[in-house]
């Protein structure tokens, strides 16, 4: 589920300029919303069958564990992640728009270097540190993991660190959009 909000709302974003020159080109629009609406509404949408799962573990489980106090968090740095990124591929599309096919094949990939299908224990444990310390996705849908189903943080370091880094990412994709945002109605 974190997955698919994620991918959704960053390829939603990364067009998200191109698909609305109108409002572009109109002066009072403030541009900022147009690539963070898509990844506020996947965000959304995430929550909904995030709740049915939780559901499903309290009926499977008998148990609700306290740890789901703690995936706020875990959506704030996977918001962050999300919208930075999100800026960054909607204010490039508008100068290079091959961007979004690029973009899925990228995220192709990357959904293959997250533990998401398979679980963390596969991962050989030279590359388990470089997977979790340099891949925040992989520390996020970790945290889910952990907070959701087993009901134990194992993981707090590689989190800090996503959440580091993903708040790094938002500030630099969105200073990246607003320098190439003066530009956006001339190109389109």
């Amino acid at each position: 589920l974190p997955w698919f909000a994620f991918s959704e709302g960053l390829t939603q974003a990364a067009t998200a300029v191109i698909n609305q020159p109108n409002l572009v080109k109109k002066v009072v629009f403030p541009l900022n919303l147009l690539p963070l609406v898509p990844g506020l509404s996947s965000f959304l949408e995430s929550t909904l069958g995030l709740m049915v799962l939780i559901a499903f573990v309290v009926f499977f489980q008998q148990t609700l564990h306290p740890t789901l106090l703690l995936l706020p968090l875990v959506w704030l740095t996977q918001l962050l992640l999300t919208c930075g990124l999100g800026y960054a591929t909607a204010g490039l599309t508008v100068f290079i728009r091959d961007i979004p096919q690029t973009l899925t094949v990228l995220l192709n990939l990357w959904f293959y270097a997250t533990p998401i299908i398979y679980p963390a224990e596969l991962i050989p444990q030279p590359f388990k540190p470089w997977v979790f310390w340099l891949n925040p996705l992989a520390a996020i849908a970790q945290m889910y993991r952990d907070a959701i189903l087993v009901g134990e943080i194992s993981h707090w370091g590689e989190w800090a660190v996503a959440t580091a880094v993903s708040a790094g990412i938002c500030m630099g994709g969105f200073c990246l959009y607003q320098k190439l945002k003066s530009a956006f109605a001339d190109v389109l």
